[in-house]
């Protein structure tokens, strides 16, 4: 081995054990921590990459989440509106005189009875308190006037049209009646008036909600 040899073999290891190159953030090497090798920016970029993905897809899974939340409070709203609203325009056909027969009154007890079925099934976790209290009120509204109309087809079918005992049969009817249509009045108000939403889900960005 020569001295030419032994020379360049002495630059090489020289120039091996250099440190490697570093690449400063914004081109400013004022912080230290601002300047890394590429294998260094290669690893945190390919750690803060995979923080993001993991965000965006809890993100994405909540959104999906409130998604599904607010079509079940729609759906729930909508049942609670249409059975309130079924009850009141049921209770206005009531005082009409052709209604005051058995075969209405008894056909009448039954949408009653099919209506207030169809309501149990109404996921009540996913509408406000005011609401609740307006489906439930609607309800023992409902319950009173199936066993009012019950009553009816009784008493109405056992006396004759003309008869005074029928007159005063249909004052305590029209005054029942009347009881019964002003409670579903105020809780068709009461859903005209207050929000649908329970309280803790009144959100304006879907990160909001849980």
């Amino acid at each position: 081995m020569n001295a030419d040899q032994v020379i360049e073999g002495i630059s090489n290891a020289v120039a091996a054990a250099k440190p490697a190159q570093e690449y400063c953030l914004l081109w400013s090497d004022y912080w230290w921590w601002m300047c890394m090798t590429k294998a260094e920016w290669s690893g945190w970029m390919q750690a803060i990459g995979a923080v993001l993905a993991i965000v965006a897809s809890a993100l994405l899974m909540r959104h999906q989440v409130n998604i599904d939340r607010r079509a079940k409070e729609r759906a729930a709203a909508s049942r609670v509106r249409a059975f309130v609203t079924q009850l009141y325009a049921t209770s206005l056909e009531l005082k009409a005189p052709h209604v005051m027969s058995e075969p209405m009154l008894k056909m009448r007890r039954l949408m009653l009875e099919e209506w207030i079925q169809d309501s149990r099934g109404i996921e009540i976790e996913f509408v406000s308190s005011e609401w609740f209290d307006a489906l439930h009120g609607a309800r023992a509204t409902a319950v009173r006037l199936i066993h009012f109309l019950q009553s009816g087809e009784k008493r109405f079918s056992e006396v004759d049209p003309g008869s005074d005992v029928r007159e005063t049969l249909l004052r305590f009817y029209r005054h029942d009646l009347e009881v019964c249509h002003k409670e579903l009045e105020d809780h068709k108000r009461t859903l005209d008036q207050k929000s649908a939403l329970p309280e803790s889900k009144i959100c304006s960005r879907f990160w909001q909600c849980v």
